[in-house]
C-alpha cells in the first residue's frame, strides 16, 4: 500500500492498496504519483496472473493484488487500472527525467529499472481522458545489469547502481555525447532560474530555489505570482510558479486561486483545485460543483477529488454524469465522492434507476462504504430486474461484480437472491473469455450444479488451455450431481492444466484442486483414478491422501502394476505419487509387497531413499543390508525414520564403513535426527563415548574422535567440505533437476570421459583402463548425487576394493596408489597421476593403508556445467537431450 504520513509520524493515512512489490514511487512534473508494481511470476500463464505495470495513484485506489489465485483481474470495476504495462520483470528503482542534459524528448519521462532483465526503459506519458496513456521504450540493457536503483544527479546525468543477491555491484553514469538544442540548457537568472531549476524535487534543487528566494528578497513574492497568472508563459512554468508558492510563499490567497480555476489552461486548473484544500470556504463548494461541469475529464476527477477530501455535501444530480463516463479514472473519483454522502440521500435512487452504468457505481459504493445484508439484497434485486430487460456487454461484466461483492460484503446465501442464480446461469457459456469467468466464479459461489452439462461441454470445448483450468478450478467447489463420467472428465481436464507453459505456482493450484474434488469420489471411482496413475499421475497422487485404511489386495497389487508402468518417467508429480505407493505398499507388510520393494531398491537408485523408509517398516532379515546400503544418501524425514528403525532392529552391524556411515548420516542431522544415529552407534558399538546431558552436537564431536583413534586407516567421519571443490553439490544438483534441463550430449561426454583423464583409470564400455571401478553400469548402482559426490570428493567414501595403499621403498620413495601384484615377485601401483610403477617386493621398506583416493582431486574443475551435463550423460546418469545439446539453451553456470 501507499501511505500518506507527516514528519514526525504522529498522522497518517492509506493513500492506495492492492500493491504487491513496489520498491518505489515518483511524481512526475504535474506532481502525479506512479509506481512500477511487480509481477507474480509463479503465476504466468494462468488466467489470474497479471504482468507488471505502470500504476497511477489516485487518492483512495485500490489494485487489486491479493494472495494466490484470489488477485483481482483489471476489469474490475472497483480496482484501477494500469497506464502500461511492462512485461515479466522485477521493477526496482525509478526516477522523472526533469533536466536538460539528455534531448527534449526525455523530458518529464518517467525511468523504469528491472533487475531480472538488467533494463533500463523510459515511460513517455501522455494524458488520457482523467488519466494517462504510456509508452514504453527499452534506454539501456546489459547482460547482465542487475540494475537496482537510479537518481538524475546535479549534473544532469543519470547514475544507476547495480548488485543484489550475491551478484557484484558497482556505480554507473550514463552520458550524452550528442548535440542539444541551442539555448535549451539555459535557465536564467532570478526567478526564471528557479522556475526552470532541474529536478526541483530533490535535494540540491530545492536548495538552489531556496537560495534564489533569499537574492530575491521582497521581489519574490511578486514576480513568482507574477509568473502563475501570466497566460503567455507556458502552462507548465505557470503551474510550477504555483508549487513553489505552496512550497516556499507566499501562499496563494482564495480568490488568487479560485480565478486561476477559471483559467483556459486545464493544467493550472488542476494545479489550482489541488491547492483549494489550503483554504475553507463556501466559496469552494460552489466553485468545485460548477467546475463539475467542464469539458476536461482531469478537471472534473480532480473537482471530485478536491469534495471528497474536503468532505463537501453534494447531491448526487451534481456529480451523477461523472458516475457513468466512460472514463475508469474520472469514475472511480466520482465513485469516492459519493461514498462520502450520507447514504439515505441516494441509495434509493440507485436502486430506481434503469441506468445499468448509474447502477453498477452506486451498488459499488453502497456496498464499500455503507455495507448491510438489507442493501445486498435489494441491490441483487434490483440486478435480476435490469438483467431482464438488455444490457451490453460492458455493464453486464460490470453487474456481475456488484453481484459478487453483494454476496460477500451482504454474507448472503442463494436462497437470499430469489431467480438471479438461475438467471446467471441462463448466460454460461458466453463468447467472452472474461465473461465465463466471471461467470463461472459467481456460479461456483452458489454451487450451481443444475448446468454441468454445459460446464463439461465447454471444458471439452477448444477453449485455450488457460481458460480451461480457470473453468476447471472453479467447478471442483461444486459438489454435487455430477456422473463418474464427468467427474473423471474433469479430473482429466485439471490433468491437462499441468501441460501448460506457466510458472513454478502452476503446479500447487493444480495439485489444490484436484485433492478438494478427489473427495467426492466414491471407492470405485477412487480405484479407477488409482489404476490410471500412469496417465492421470496427478489425481492418483491427490485420491492416495484419501485413502483412510490400509488398500485391500487388489489396491495393492494394481498400485504395483501403476508403480511398473511409470518407472522411468520423471518429475515432481511422479515421485510424490510412486513415494506414496512405496508407503502403502510397506504399510501392508505383505511379502510379496516387501520383495517389490527390494526389487525397486536394485533397480532404480533415485528411489533408494523413499524405498528405504518403505523397508524400515520390517528393517530385520532381507531388508536389513539394505537399508545399510542406503545410509549414505538417506536425508530429511527418510533418514530419521530409517534410523529409530534400525535402533530398534534386532540386527546390527559391526563393519566400520557402516559405522562411519551412520556417524556421517547424524552430523547432517544435527539435532533434527543426530540423537537417533547416536543411539545406533551406542547399540551397534556398546560404545558410550558421551554423556547423555550434551547437546547433540557435542556429542557427536565425541563420536567423531572415537572413530578416528579406532579406525585410523579409514576416511575421518567428516561430512565434505564444498570450499574443497571449485562446484557446489547443491548448485549442480538444482541444474540437473531444473525444469528447463533436457539432457546432455552423449557424444561430447564421450570426448571429456577422456580429456578429463576419467579414462586413464576407469572403463566405461569399450573405453578406459580397468584399474579403477568400472563404470558401465555406475546409474544402475548409484544415485547421480552419489556420482557428483565421488567425483567431486573422492576421498569421502573409498570402497575397501580401490583402498590405496602408501609404499615407502628401501631408496626412500614413497608411493600412493592401487597396488596389484605382478610376475616374478613384482607390483604395479597405479598412482593418482595416472603412471605406473613396477618395483620388487626386495624394494619395499614398508607398506601402509592410505585413507585418501588414488583418484586426484579438482578433475572436473575447469568443466562449464554442461560439459559436466554430457560427461553425466555419457555415464547414462542423466538423460540424453532429444535434438541437440539443450542443456547449453538453459544457461550456463562458470566458476
Amino acid at each position: 500500500m501507499v501511505v500518506r504520513t507527516d514528519l514526525d509520524g504522529s498522522y497518517y493515512e492509506v493513500l492506495a492498496g492492492g500493491l504487491r512489490n513496489a520498491y518505489d514511487l515518483v511524481f512526475n512534473r504535474q506532481g502525479d504519483l506512479f509506481v512500477h508494481d511487480s509481477d507474480m511470476e509463479w503465476d504466468e500463464g494462468l488466467a489470474w496472473h497479471r504482468p507488471t505495470r505502470l500504476l497511477h495513484i489516485l487518492p483512495g485506489s485500490e489494485f487489486g493484488w491479493r494472495s494466490g489465485w484470489a488477485k483481482w483481474p483489471e476489469y474490475y470495476p472497483d480496482s484501477v487500472p494500469s497506464v502500461l504495462d511492462t512485461g515479466a520483470g522485477s521493477p526496482t528503482g525509478m526516477a522523472v527525467y526533469d533536466h536538460h542534459k539528455y534531448p527534449p524528448e526525455y523530458q518529464n519521462r518517467l525511468f523504469l529499472t528491472d533487475w531480472a532483465n538488467g533494463r533500463l526503459m523510459t515511460a513517455k506519458l501522455d494524458r488520457k481522458g482523467a488519466g494517462y496513456k504510456g509508452k514504453l521504450e527499452l534506454f539501456l540493457q546489459g547482460d547482465p545489469l542487475t540494475v537496482t536503483d537510479l537518481e538524475v544527479g546535479p549534473d544532469g546525468l543519470l547514475y544507476f547502481c547495480s548488485g543484489g543477491r550475491g551478484t557484484e555491484g558497482g556505480l554507473f553514469r550514463i552520458s550524452y555525447k550528442g548535440e542539444l538544442p541551442e539555448g535549451y540548457d539555459t535557465v536564467g537568472t532570478g526567478i526564471a532560474a528557479a522556475i526552470q531549476q532541474p529536478q526541483p524535487n530533490s535535494a540540491w534543487g530545492r536548495q538552489n530555489i531556496a537560495s534564489i528566494q533569499i537574492e530575491l528578497g521582497d521581489k519574490w513574492g511578486e514576480q513568482v505570482q507574477g509568473v502563475a497568472i501570466a497566460e503567455e508563459n507556458p502552462p507548465h512554468f505557470r503551474t510550477r510558479a504555483l508549487d513553489l508558492m505552496r512550497l516556499y510563499g507566499p501562499v496563494p490567497n482564495l480568490s488568487f486561486l479560485l480565478k486561476l480555476t477559471r483559467d483556459s489552461e486545464p493544467e493550472v486548473q488542476i494545479k489550482a483545485i489541488e491547492m483549494l484544500s489550503h483554504h475553507e470556504d463556501t466559496r469552494i463548494n460552489q466553485r468545485l460543483e460548477e467546475l463539475l461541469k467542464e469539458k476536461n475529464p482531469t478537471v472534473r476527477r480532480k473537482a471530485c477529488e478536491m469534495l471528497t477530501e474536503i468532505n463537501a455535501v453534494i447531491a448526487l444530480t451534481k456529480f451523477q454524469h461523472c458516475l457513468t463516463s466512460l472514463d475508469r479514472f474520472e469514475v472511480w473519483s466520482a465513485r469516492r465522492l459519493l461514498e462520502k454522502q450520507a447514504i439515505d440521500t441516494w441509495f434509493d435512487e440507485i436502486i430506481k434507476t434503469d441506468n445499468p452504468r448509474l447502477f453498477n457505481q452506486g451498488a459499488l459504493a453502497a456496498l464499500i462504504a455503507h455495507p448491510t445484508k438489507e442493501r445486498a439484497v435489494a441491490i441483487c434485486a434490483r440486478a435480476e430486474q435490469l438483467l431482464g430487460a438488455y444490457v451490453g456487454d460492458a455493464d453486464f461484466m460490470n453487474m456481475l461484480r456488484v453481484i459478487q461483492v453483494a454476496l460477500h460484503r451482504g454474507n448472503l446465501e442463494a436462497t437470499d437472491i430469489g431467480n438471479l442464480a438461475t438467471m446467471i446461469a441462463d448466460e454460461f457459456p458466453a463468447s467472452d473469455h472474461n465473461m465465463n469467468r466471471e461467470l463461472i466464479r459467481t456460479l461456483a459461489f452458489f454451487k450451481n450444479s443444475k448446468i454441468i452439462d454445459r460446464y463439461v461441454a465447454h471444458l471439452d470445448s477448444g477453449i485455450p488451455n488457460t481458460e480451461r483450468l480457470h473453468l476447471a478450478m472453479h467447478l471442483t467447489f461444486i459438489k454435487e450431481a455430477w456422473t463418474p463420467r464427468q467427474k473423471l472428465q474433469l479430473l482429466s481436464h485439471l490433468e491437462k492444466g499441468l501441460e501448460i507453459d506457466g510458472g513454478e505456482g502452476l503446479r500447487g493450484y493444480v495439485e489444490m484442486s484436484t485433492k478438494q474434488f478427489v473427495k467426492n469420489l466414491s471407492e470405485q471411482e477412487k480405484f479407477l483414478v488409482l489404476s490410471m496413475g500412469h496417465l492421470w499421475p496427478n489425481a492418483a497422487l491427490a485420491t492416495l491422501f484419501t485413502i483412510s485404511e490400509t488398500p485391500d489386495r487388489a489396491m495393492l497389487e494394481t498400485l504395483r502394476a501403476v508403480d511398473r508402468e511409470i518407472a522411468g518417467r520423471e518429475g515432481k508429480v511422479i515421485e510424490r505419487f510412486r513415494n506414496g505407493i512405496v508407503a502403502l505398499l510397506a504399510e501392508s507388510g505383505e511379502a510379496d509387497m516387501m520383495a517389490y520393494l527390494r526389487e525397486v531398491f536394485q533397480n532404480e537408485p533415485e528411489r533408494r531413499g523413499a524405498v528405504a523408509f518403505g523397508l524400515a517398516q520390517q528393517p530385520s532379515g532381507e531388508n536389513f543390508p539394505l537399508l545399510l546400503e542406503a545410509l549414505p544418501i538417506l536425508e530429511g524425514k527418510f533418514a530419521t525414520t530409517v534410523l529409530t528403525q534400525l535402533k530398534n532392529s534386532t540386527e546390527t552391524s559391526d563393519d566400520p564403513h557402516h559405522i562411519r556411515n551412520v556417524l556421517l548420516l547424524g552430523l547432517k542431522l544435527k539435532d533434527q535426527g543426530g540423537h537417533s544415529a547416536i543411539r545406533v552407534l551406542e547399540k551397534w558399538t556398546g560404545e558410550f563415548v558421551a554423556k547423555n546431558e550434551l547437546l547433540v552436537e557435542e556429542r557427536l564431536i565425541a563420536w567423531q574422535a572415537w572413530f578416528a583413534e579406532t579406525h585410523p586407516d579409514l576416511p575421518a567421519a567428516e561430512l565434505v567440505n564444498n570450499e574443497e571443490s571449485n562446484w557446489d553439490m547443491k548448485e549442480l544438483m538444482d541444474f540437473f533437476t531444473d525444469k528447463e534441463f533436457h539432457g546432455g550430449n552423449r557424444a561430447n561426454g564421450a570426448t571429456l570421459f577422456k580429456t578429463a583423464k576419467c579414462a586413464d583409470c576407469h572403463r566405461h564400455g569399450q573405453s578406459g583402463e580397468a584399474v579403477g571401478p568400472d563404470l558401465t553400469s555406475i546409474s544402475k548402482r548409484f544415485q547421480k548425487k552419489q556420482i557428483l559426490e565421488s567425483i567431486l570428493f573422492p576421498s569421502h567414501i573409498v570402497s575397501d576394493q580401490y583402498a590405496s595403499t602408501k609404499i615407502l621403498t628401501v631408496d626412500g620413495k614413497t608411493y600412493i596408489g592401487i597396488m596389484t601384484a605382478g610376475l616374478d615377485d613384482t607390483i604395479t601401483i597405479m598412482q593418482n597421476n595416472g603412471e605406473k610403477v613396477t618395483i620388487t617386493e626386495a624394494e619395499i621398506e614398508d607398506v601402509a593403508a592410505s585413507t585418501k583416493s588414488v583418484m586426484p582431486d579438482g578433475l572436473i574443475d575447469a568443466l562449464t556445467v554442461e560439459e559436466i551435463a554430457d560427461l553425466m550423460t555419457f555415464m547414462n546418469a542423466v538423460p540424453e537431450a532429444i535434438e541437440t545439446n539443450v542443456a547449453e539453451e538453459a544457461g550456463s553456470i562458470q566458476r
